[in-house]
């Protein structure tokens, strides 16, 4: 039975705190074993099935799981691959007059049109998606996707796990917990968009599964075509999605920033200038106008990590160092002897060493008049006593 808070029981194991292991490192989570109860003869006849339980003569169902926004969900056998779990999600069939046919026009699609859109979901390859074995029908029960099994909370219910027991996962460590979440979801996000060129679409806590010590990102259903029509959740969706669900890059990183506000949200208030740079960037993210929002994932990764040194260095006391892309090597300083020593003979001669071959490295003074000119920002409310707004990048 789940516990009177909503959450599914399960135990939670803090990763060591201090600030030597990887900042990404997550809570392990492990949920009880659930008791599969058996399916009563009339649920079986409505989905064709005999007692056996048997879906198109591979997989046996064992339980249901729940609903998605596309479906139902069940957990299930592949009796041919040594009878590993499985999801499988039967598809909503289409009715007419369903109001809710507009918010899933993929229901609606020919059927070659959906054996492609089937097949670009199983060539959907990342660690924190959740991977889509096959697809196939069984009369009368329709159209089915064989997923992989994830066995964990959703955010959800990690969010109302932590409002009613802070400390089961570390207390204010939560948010530098949610921010592991974010950078986690952004690099799925990130592959999705750059090497797929879709959306993800849908993205909601409930939509994010903590399994173990990783995420997987569920309910793969909504991921599509960069404004393309689909489903959304309402409280979710940015400012200028379509009518129906027509979503670009940067509204999932809306979806994100929203879904990390809730989860920051459930956790005991933190103190110092970490909380403030974590509001800045979710605002940042969930701008109303989507040309002032984050421009890629990737770049919105690079502020939660930002973020999340920020908030441990605050925690422990110590720095958190995590090497720039911004000053890494240039490759015009190749072959120009910048920083090499002399050659061993130098060392056993003590002649003069050789003028360089290449570019004369600057003094120090013009390096300094080189670099970039740090640049104000407006909306800084941490300015100068002057009234003078301060720099960006200044620290």
């Amino acid at each position: 039975p789940a516990p009177s808070d909503g959450a599914r029981p399960a135990a939670v194991l803090l990763p060591p705190p201090d600030k030597d292991h990887d900042p990404l490192v997550l809570p392990e989570v492990r949920p009880a074993a659930p008791v599969a109860g058996p399916y009563d003869a009339a649920r079986l006849r409505g989905l064709g099935l005999g007692p056996d339980r048997m879906l198109a003569g591979q997989y046996r169902l064992i339980r249901s799981i729940g609903y998605g926004g596309m479906g139902e969900v069940h957990l299930a056998e592949d009796t041919r691959l040594e009878n590993r779990p499985v999801a499988l999600k039967f598809l909503h069939q289409q009715h007419d007059g369903d109001p809710d046919s507009a918010r899933h026009p993929d229901i609606r699609l020919g059927e070659k049109a959906m054996r492609s859109e089937r097949q670009e979901l199983v060539a959907l390859n990342h660690p924190d998606l959740i991977r889509v074995f096959n697809y196939g029908s069984h009369d009368p029960a329709g159209e089915f996707l064989v997923l992989e099994y994830a066995n964990g909370l959703t955010l959800e219910e990690v969010r109302v796990r932590v409002v009613n027991d802070p400390g089961s996962f570390g207390g204010v460590r939560f948010h530098e917990f949610v921010l592991g979440y974010g950078i986690r979801i952004l690099n799925a996000l990130s592959y999705l968009h750059q090497q797929k060129g879709k959306v993800y679409g849908d993205l909601k806590p409930h939509n994010v599964m903590h399994c173990g010590t990783e995420i997987k990102i569920v309910d793969v259903g909504s991921v599509r075509r960069e404004r393309a029509e689909g489903p959304v959740t309402v409280g979710y969706f940015a400012p200028g999605v379509g009518p129906h669900g027509e979503s670009r890059f940067q509204d999932d990183l809306f979806s994100l920033g929203v879904t990390l506000r809730e989860l920051s949200a459930a956790a005991p208030p933190a103190q110092g200038l970490g909380p403030e740079s974590l509001r800045r960037a979710l605002d940042h993210a969930t701008h109303a106008d989507r040309r002032a929002r984050f421009a890629t994932a990737d770049e919105m990764a690079l502020q939660l990590r930002g973020v999340l040194r920020e908030l441990r260095s605050l925690r422990t006391s110590r720095e958190s160092f995590e090497p720039s892309p911004l000053f890494v090597q240039s490759a015009h300083a190749l072959d120009g002897a910048i920083g090499s020593p002399p050659p061993l003979s130098r060392w056993a001669s003590g002649a003069a060493p050789p003028a360089p071959l290449g570019p004369v490295p600057p003094e120090p003074g013009e390096m300094a008049c080189g670099l970039p000119v740090p640049k104000p920002d407006p909306h800084d409310r941490h300015g100068r006593r002057d009234g003078a707004p301060a720099a960006r990048g200044a620290a």
